[in-house]
């Protein structure tokens, strides 16, 4: 169950996701993209990104290790080998997440600590929804702890 940004953070995809739009609010910035979804014998992944032809950009992964997804409410944890072993066996499950960005100014990792995901619409290829993230950024040798994302997606889901 690796969540790893590197496996699911694609510049070619992206390019696929036209119809899809993402916005992240972080502090005084948006960042505005695509959203796709995929499904894989390791989970469900929401992908929101966006990247330029240096390959700069953001990437943000939600990754879902639960069954089927529904319109609801999902708790948002840290990926901690804690966290996971809490869920192995029991009812209710949880998002993990984290993200990336990377430009000339920055060059950075969020690390959710709590959150909740809201799926507002979930269609056969495609769901709506928002989220709400708090936890800490690295840039560098530098944390900055007391960070908040929030944002929007309409997905669509990858084939």
């Amino acid at each position: 169950m690796g969540l790893s940004l590197a496996s699911f953070c694609n510049p070619q995809r992206h390019r696929g996701m036209g119809d899809t739009e993402s916005n992240i609010q972080r502090n005084a910035s948006s960042l505005v993209g695509t959203a796709s979804f995929l499904r894989s014998a390791e989970g469900t992944f929401l992908v929101l990104e966006q990247y330029d032809e240096s390959m700069s950009g953001h990437c943000l992964v939600l990754g879902w290790f639960g069954g089927d997804l529904a319109p609801g409410r999902y708790p948002i944890r840290q990926l901690a080998m804690s966290s996971l072993e809490a869920e192995v066996g029991g009812e209710d499950r949880s998002f993990y997440g984290m993200a990336a960005v990377r430009a000339a100014d920055e060059n950075s990792i969020f690390v959710t600590e709590s959150g909740a995901l809201e799926i507002a619409t979930m269609d056969s290829g495609g769901l709506t929804g928002s989220f709400e993230l708090s936890g800490f950024r690295l840039d560098g040798a530098a944390r900055t702890d007391g960070v908040a994302l929030t944002g929007s997606f309409s997905a669509l889901e990858e084939s």
